[in-house]
């Protein structure tokens, strides 16, 4: 929010922080359900959800809880570097989806802890549909987890 409210002032900067995260959570969903589901309209519905969610609605208009809508616009960024990490299996894929797991533990620690269970839930699932030989090696599943220990368990302790 001080990204918007330095130079906008903070009445102003805040609503604009405020449309930077809806908009970053629904091309978030919309690139997550692309990628995810394939090509089609589950993707657009996903990103008109994502902004019309009560609770998206609600946290954007208070602005009291404006680390909840962060780590709201954050977690479909979250979900898709799972899939693509799951998917690919790459060094920079590992790195990636450690960066976003620690951008969301970093957002707001309390929504990082409820969406645990459902991001491990659904990297469980992603990682074990896939064929044996398809699978990203325990090596980069470590790299994934040194990531997130260094990014966001450190600067929280």
């Amino acid at each position: 929010m001080l990204a918007f409210a330095l130079p906008l002032g903070f009445l102003a900067g805040a609503k604009w922080a405020v449309g930077f995260c809806l908009l970053a959570g629904a091309v978030g969903m919309f690139v997550f359900l692309r990628r995810w589901a394939g090509p089609g309209v589950v993707a657009w519905l996903g990103a008109a959800l994502f902004v019309l969610c009560p609770s998206v609605l609600t946290r954007a208009a208070g602005f009291e809880h404006f680390v909840v809508l962060v780590s709201m616009a954050v977690l479909p960024w979250v979900l898709w570097s799972v899939v693509v990490f799951a998917r690919e299996g790459t060094v920079r894929a590992a790195v990636a989806c450690g960066v976003w797991v620690s951008a969301l533990a970093l957002a707001y620690g309390k929504t990082a802890a409820m969406a645990l269970p459902v991001v491990l839930v659904f990297a469980a699932v992603e990682y074990f549909s896939r064929e044996r030989g398809g699978r990203p090696a325990w090596g980069l599943v470590g790299l994934a987890a040194a990531v997130v220990f260094v990014l966001a368990v450190v600067p929280n302790l």
